[in-house]
C-alpha cells in the first residue's frame, strides 16, 4: 500500500503491516517514550491507522504561506474525561481562518493524542480552538484561547496539552484560593476583586455571593469583594464567597424558550480565611529628623531614630528612605558623548545606576559614558527592558588603563562621576543580567537597616562615600509598621549638607507647631532652609500653634447670640487681643483692638511679642451665616432660625441637601423680612414644629410675605396653637404641604 505524508511523519494505511510492525516494535517505541526522544523520532517509529471522521470539512492550513509553526500534543477531555476517538479532531483559527488541523493518533491502551502544526506570520498570535467529537457528533467551542508563540511546543506524549470541552459550551467554574486577609479592628480589608480569582472557560455571566458570616459585614459590588470586622470582633474567621452562573440554554429553558433539558447553573465557593488585629496607633515623627550640616572633613552625628518617632504602639517597626531627586538649579545639557575610535579589544559592562541603593535612574535621557583619563572609551543608553547599561569598553591588548565612569541624569540635568575606578582588562566582562555590576553615584547615604527593628532603637549613621563632594541632599526617612504599611506609616524630611567653611552655615529651629516661630532649645546647623525648621527660636510654646498667654475678646451684636463669633454678613465686629506686651495685626494695626466687618468667615490673627521676648500667634475665627441651613437644630450657627435671621429682604433659603434636608423648631420663627425658603421637587425639605413647646410656627412683622416653595411644614401637637401668626402673607408655590 503506498503511505500518506504530513510534515515529515509517514503512516501506513496497511492494518497488516500496521500490526506486524507494532508487534515487532513494541519494546523499541516504549523504550524511546521512556526516555522523552524528540516528537519527530516517535512520529518514525509508530505506524497508526488514521480514520477520516463524519464530522466538519475543515481544510488544511496553507502551510506555505505562514512564517512560523508550532507543535502541540493535546488530549480532548469532555467533562474531565478523556475522549479517544480516532475521529476526534481539532481545529485552530484565527478571524476564521484556520491555522491548525489535528491528526489523531492512537497511542497504545485506547489512548489517543492529536498531533498539530500550527501556522502564523506573527511571533505571537491568538487563536480560538474548535473540537469535533465523534462520539455526540458535535462541534464544541473552546472557551480559552490558544496562545501561539513561534517555535513553541505544547505537550509531549506523556504530557499532554488538555483540550477542554463541554455540553452546551457550559464549563464548570472554579475559583482559585485567596491569600488570608488581615487587617486592624475599624479598618476595613483591602477590596477583592474576585474576577481575579475565578477560573471561568466560558464567557457566561456570573454572580457573586456571600455566605452570611456574623463576626463580618461584607457585600459585593460587581465582583468587588468588600469586608470589615464587625464592632468589637476580634480575631480568625472564614467567609465562604460563590460564584454562580447560568448558561444561555439554561437561561432559555427558564423561559420556557426550549423544549431540550435545562441546564444546571455552574456554582463554585471557596473560604477566604479574614484576621481583626487590635488597632494599632501610626508612627508620627515628632519631631522631624533635624537636618546636619558639616563642614568638609567632619563626620556626621549618629540619628537615634527612636527619639524621633512618636506614638506607634506595635510590637516591631521598620525605618527606610529615599533620596529626593530633583533638577538642578543650573541646568546643564545632555553631553555629545560619542565614541569616534574603533578599538581591537573590548571589556564588556553590564551595569545598573542607582544613587543609594535606594533608587535606580531610569529617565529617558540618562547616558551612561566610559572613559579613561579625558578619552571616551565606551557609551551606552538605557535598556528599558532590562533597565541596564550595557557597554562595551574599548582599549588596548594591555590591561591596567584605569577606567571612570560618568553619568548624565535626565533628573537632576548634571553629569554625575562615579569616583571608584574599574581596571580595564581585554575581553573581561563585568555583571549580568542577574548580578549586574553597580555604579552608585550618591556621594552620601544613609545606613539603614532592612530588617524591622525591635523597640525603634537605632543609631543611623551617614555614611560619606565621596570625601571631595560639597554640597547637599535631601532623603525622606519613613517610619511604618511591616504589616501595614499603607496605613501606619509618617514621612519626614532632612537635609545632609557639606560645605568648605563654617561661614556658609546657620542655625534653624525646630517649629513644631508650625506657627513660624522655632523652638529655641531645638536647633541644629544648615546650609540651607529645611522643613519643619526657621532661621529663630522665639517660639513662646513650641508646643502649640496658639499663643497660650494671649486672648481675643469678641464684641458683636448680631445673630442668635451676641459675642459668640457667628454673625451675619457686613455686621461690626470688635476684636481685642490681650496678655502681651506688643501685637500686630494681619493687616498691620498694632493696637491690641481692631474693627472688621467680615462678608465671609474670615479668621484673623495677631502676631504677640511678650515682656520675655518670645513670640507667639493666636488667632480668631468670626463665621458669617450664609444663606444655606447647614445644621438641622433649633438654634445656633446655620440652623434655620439664624439663616432667616441674617436674610436680606427679598433673599430665598435653601438647604444643604442631602446632606441637611431637615429643621426641628420648638419656637416659632420670625418673618420680619420678605423672603423664599426653597427646596427641589426630588428632595422635599421638612420643617418640623414641636407645639408643645412653642406657642407657635410662624410670626410674621410688618406685613412680610412668606414664600414656601417645595416645603413640607410638619405639626407635633397643634392643639389651639396657629401655624401662621402676625400681619403678613404666605405663598405656597410647587409641591407644599403642611401636614
Amino acid at each position: 500500500m503506498g503511505s500518506a505524508s504530513t510534515s515529515g511523519f509517514a503512516y501506513s494505511a496497511d492494518p497488516i503491516n500496521n500490526g506486524h510492525f507494532l508487534t515487532l516494535h513494541k519494546n523499541k517505541i516504549l523504550k524511546f517514550v521512556r526516555y522523552k526522544l524528540l516528537v519527530y523520532f516517535i512520529f518514525q517509529m509508530i505506524t497508526v491507522t488514521t480514520v477520516l471522521g463524519q464530522g466538519p470539512s475543515w481544510p488544511k492550513p496553507e502551510s506555505q504561506t505562514y512564517k512560523y509553526t508550532a507543535t502541540i500534543v493535546a488530549e480532548i477531555q469532555l467533562s474531565e474525561i478523556p475522549s479517544y476517538s480516532l475521529e476526534d479532531t481539532i481545529a485552530l483559527f484565527v478571524n476564521g481562518e484556520i491555522r491548525g488541523l489535528s491528526r489523531s493518533v492512537a497511542i497504545g491502551n485506547g489512548k489517543v493524542l492529536h498531533f498539530i502544526t500550527v501556522y502564523s506570520n506573527k511571533g505571537v498570535d491568538t487563536m480560538s480552538l474548535n473540537v469535533y467529537h465523534r462520539n455526540t457528533d458535535l462541534v464544541y467551542d473552546v472557551a480559552t484561547p490558544f496562545e501561539f508563540r513561534a517555535q513553541g511546543i505544547y505537550g509531549n506524549l506523556t504530557s499532554p496539552m488538555i483540550v477542554h470541552i463541554y455540553p452546551d459550551n457550559d464549563a464548570p467554574l472554579k475559583i482559585n484560593n485567596v491569600s488570608p486577609q488581615t487587617t486592624m479592628q475599624s479598618v476595613p480589608f483591602q477590596p477583592i476583586d474576585m474576577s481575579e480569582y475565578l477560573v471561568q472557560p466560558d464567557s457566561n455571566e456570573v454572580s457573586w455571593m456571600i455566605v452570611n458570616n456574623p463576626n463580618l459585614n461584607a457585600y459585593f459590588v460587581g465582583s468587588i469583594l468588600y469586608v470589615q470586622g464587625t464592632s468589637g470582633f476580634l480575631g480568625q474567621t472564614n467567609l465562604i464567597v460563590m460564584a454562580s452562573e447560568i448558561s444561555s440554554r439554561a437561561y432559555e429553558e427558564s423561559r420556557g424558550e426550549s423544549s431540550r433539558n435545562v441546564a444546571q447553573a455552574q456554582v463554585a465557593e471557596t473560604s477566604i480565611q479574614f484576621t481583626v488585629t487590635p488597632l494599632l496607633l501610626a508612627p508620627l515623627w515628632q519631631p522631624k529628623i533635624p537636618s546636619q550640616s558639616i563642614v568638609m572633613g567632619d563626620q556626621f552625628q549618629l540619628t537615634e531614630l527612636s527619639n524621633f518617632e512618636n506614638q506607634y504602639n506595635g510590637p516591631f517597626i521598620k525605618y527606610s528612605y529615599r533620596p529626593i531627586i530633583l533638577g538642578s538649579e543650573t541646568p546643564q545639557p545632555q553631553p555629545d558623548w560619542n565614541l569616534d575610535v574603533r578599538y581591537g579589544f573590548t571589556m564588556t559592562v553590564a551595569a545598573r545606576v542607582d544613587y543609594t541603593p535606594k533608587y535606580q535612574f531610569h529617565h529617558a535621557d540618562d547616558v551612561l559614558a566610559a572613559f579613561v583619563k579625558d578619552t571616551i572609551r565606551g557609551v551606552a543608553k538605557l535598556d528599558s527592558i532590562t533597565g541596564l547599561y550595557f557597554l562595551s569598553v574599548g582599549g588596548f591588548a594591555r590591561e591596567g588603563d584605569t577606567v571612570i565612569f560618568k553619568f548624565y541624569s535626565g533628573e537632576m540635568q548634571q553629569v554625575l562621576i562615579h569616583k571608584v575606578p574599574l581596571i580595564y582588562k581585554p575581553y573581561a566582562i563585568h555583571g549580568n543580567l542577574i548580578s549586574p555590576y553597580i555604579i552608585d553615584l550618591a556621594p552620601i547615604a544613609p545606613i539603614v537597616p532592612d530588617l524591622p527593628v525591635v523597640g525603634g532603637i537605632y543609631n543611623m549613621p551617614i555614611e560619606i562615600r565621596d570625601s571631595s563632594f560639597l554640597g547637599s541632599i535631601d532623603f525622606e526617612f519613613i517610619a511604618e509598621d511591616p504589616n501595614y504599611p499603607a496605613l501606619l506609616h509618617d514621612e519626614s524630611i532632612a537635609t545632609f549638607c557639606i560645605v568648605q567653611d563654617s561661614s556658609q552655615l546657620f542655625n534653624l529651629y525646630l517649629d513644631a507647631d508650625g506657627d513660624g516661630f522655632g523652638d529655641p532649645e531645638i536647633s541644629t546647623v544648615a546650609c540651607k532652609s529645611t522643613v519643619g525648621y526657621v532661621d529663630n527660636g522665639d517660639d513662646c510654646d513650641d508646643t502649640n500653634p496658639e499663643d497660650p498667654f494671649t486672648t481675643i475678646e469678641i464684641h458683636e451684636d448680631s445673630g442668635w447670640q451676641y459675642n459668640d463669633g457667628y454673625v451675619c454678613s457686613g455686621v461690626k465686629v470688635e476684636l481685642v487681643a490681650s496678655g502681651a506686651q506688643s501685637y500686630v495685626w494681619q493687616d498691620g494695626s498694632t493696637n491690641p483692638d481692631i474693627i472688621v466687618i467680615p462678608e465671609v468667615t474670615t479668621t484673623y490673627r495677631v502676631t504677640v511679642t511678650h515682656a520675655s521676648g518670645c513670640k507667639g500667634v493666636k488667632t480668631v475665627v468670626i463665621y458669617v451665616e450664609g444663606k444655606v441651613v447647614t445644621n438641622s437644630a433649633n438654634d445656633g450657627f446655620g440652623t434655620l432660625r439664624n439663616v432667616l435671621g441674617c436674610l436680606m429682604d427679598g433673599d430665598t433659603l435653601t438647604f444643604d441637601q442631602p446632606n441637611v434636608n431637615f429643621s426641628y423648631n420648638t419656637a416659632p420663627l420670625e418673618i420680619s423680612k420678605n423672603a423664599m425658603i426653597s427646596g427641589v421637587p426630588s428632595m422635599i425639605p421638612s420643617i418640623f414644629f414641636d407645639h408643645t413647646l412653642s406657642n407657635g410656627s410662624f410670626i410674621f412683622f410688618n406685613n412680610k410675605t412668606l414664600i414656601l416653595n417645595h416645603v413640607d411644614i410638619n405639626i407635633a401637637n397643634p392643639n389651639t396653637k396657629n401655624v401662621f401668626e402676625g400681619q403678613g402673607k404666605v405663598d405656597i408655590t410647587g409641591v407644599t404641604r403642611i401636614k
